[in-house]
């Protein structure tokens, strides 16, 4: 019995030593290292430029790929005044009605005077439907809208009426392509 005595002693110190250590951390408050304050900020190290590769000279083009030169923003002055009047007259004389021209004529006279979605656009038109079917030469066809280098709304007279013809273009390099002819019911 006095064996039992002295194992169950040795276990019970055991234990007591083993809650000992671990109670010990939880009794005594935990020490948090305090973030020191710097007074003076850090500057990050230079950038070597020379070991990355030089930019492109063009944006990248994301439906072809292509590589774009940048152009200068277009301006207006009298002669851009001039060249807009007149591809939009060109413009509007290709789309005016039919003049005896089968759609196939009508369309290949049209299509290339016009920006991407105008051709889509415009593709179903039935040309006997067009109410104009010629351009007058008076009054001349006036420039109406030039808030943007890029966009410009002509007034071009027709035998039925004066249409609004908007052109865009991609650059002062590129030509006025038509996107919207607008009847004389909607232009006012």
């Amino acid at each position: 019995m006095k064996r039992l005595a002295i194992g169950a002693g040795i276990a019970a110190a055991s234990v007591l030593a083993l809650t000992g250590c671990s109670s010990e951390g939880e009794n005594t408050p935990a020490s948090t290292p305090t973030p020191t304050v710097s007074t003076s900020p850090t500057k990050p190290p230079p950038i070597d430029l020379d070991k990355y590769p030089p930019a492109p000279e063009g944006a990248l083009d994301e439906d072809s790929g292509e590589t774009i030169d940048p152009q200068p923003s277009p301006t207006w002055d009298d002669d851009q005044r001039a060249d807009a009047a007149a591809r939009a007259a060109e413009a509007m004389t290709a789309f005016a009605g039919t003049g005896g021209r089968n759609y196939d004529t009508w369309w290949a006279q049209l299509e290339p005077l016009l920006t991407q979605q105008a051709r889509s656009d415009y593709a179903h038109v039935d040309p006997a439907n067009v109410p104009a079917t010629k351009v007058l030469p008076d009054p001349a066809p006036q420039v109406v809208e030039e808030s943007s280098g890029f966009v410009a709304v002509v007034d071009v007279a027709t035998d039925a009426g004066t249409y609004q013809v908007v052109l865009t273009r991609a650059d002062s390099a590129s030509p006025w392509l038509a996107s919207r002819f607008t009847p004389p019911e909607e232009a006012s």
